[in-house]
Order: structure tokens, then sequence, then C-alpha cells
């Protein structure tokens, strides 16, 4: 069975090797129908080129304006309620602060890592994978504001 993707791929090769065919062995108008076609393509590809590498420096101009510090300080802000709220508890255990100020420690080190990559300069692969790495961290610092607050409200309701 054929899969779009292989009738795509298969496609995409037939035409290559017309094109390839036409360029080297073809009559003299496929030759020149071939060569404009390959130069076109080469234009295409150096506007897409051109295109992505804009889009990469506008990540890291974002990067480094501070794009994470909107997401940093809502965190900041979960967490500062969360906390207040566990003080707020009367029966609150030591487990349930323990990992907050395990949560406190870990958004810390994304601060730190935040500020790191902001005083240097990053390739285009390493601001891509810098941007992903403290999404990562981001959501995982989210889901432990969740999990604490699950737990908190079920204290609570005792």
């Amino acid at each position: 069975m054929f899969k779009i993707r292989n009738l795509v791929t298969l496609g995409i090769l037939l035409v290559l090797g017309i094109l390839v065919y036409n360029r080297f062995l073809g009559t003299p108008e496929e030759q020149q129908q071939a060569k404009t076609t390959f130069q076109t393509i080469g234009k295409a590809a150096k506007e897409v080129g051109s295109a992505v590498g804009g889009l990469l420096k506008s990540e890291k101009e974002k990067f480094d304006e501070g794009k994470y510090d909107k997401a940093m300080d809502q965190i900041s802000g979960l967490f500062q309620n969360l906390k207040s709220k566990v003080d707020d508890v009367s029966e609150n255990s030591q487990e349930l602060m323990d990992n907050i100020n395990q949560f406190n420690e870990q958004k810390q080190a994304i601060e730190d890592k935040i500020a790191e990559f902001k005083g240097t300069e990053l390739s285009d692969e390493e601001s891509i994978n810098a941007n992903e790495e403290i999404k990562g961290e981001l959501g995982k610092l989210k889901g432990i504001i969740d999990v604490l607050e699950k737990e908190l409200e079920s204290k609570e309701r005792k």
C-alpha cells in the first residue's frame, strides 16, 4: 500500500528525473526549459532560505527582548498565589512545603538560564534549541503548579 507521502516523494523524484534527463540529454528546447526550471527552483530555494533566516533572526531578537519574561511573571504569580494558600492552610504538610521549595529552585534555574542566553550571542540553531528548552521547562513548571494546586485543594477539603 502506498501512502500519500510515498506518492509525493515518487512524484518529486519523477519530476527531478525528467528535468535532469532533459537538461543533459534532451533537445535544445528541452535543455533550455530545464535550465529555466532549475534557475526558478534555485531562486525559490534562496527566498525560502532568506525567509527562514529572517524568522530565526526575529525569534532571537524577541528572545533577547524578553519573550519569556511575561511567562516567568505569570508563573511567579501562580507560585505566589499557591504559596499563600499553603501558608493559610493550618494542616499543611512538610511534603507540600518541600515540593513548593523544589519548584522555587527550578523556577530560579530557568530564570538563570534565560539570563545566560540573553547575554550570549547564539547561532540560529542554538537559539531554536534554547527556545525549545525553555518552553519545555516552563511547561514542566506549569505542570508542577497544577499538581501542587490539586494537593492543596485536597488538603483544604479535609
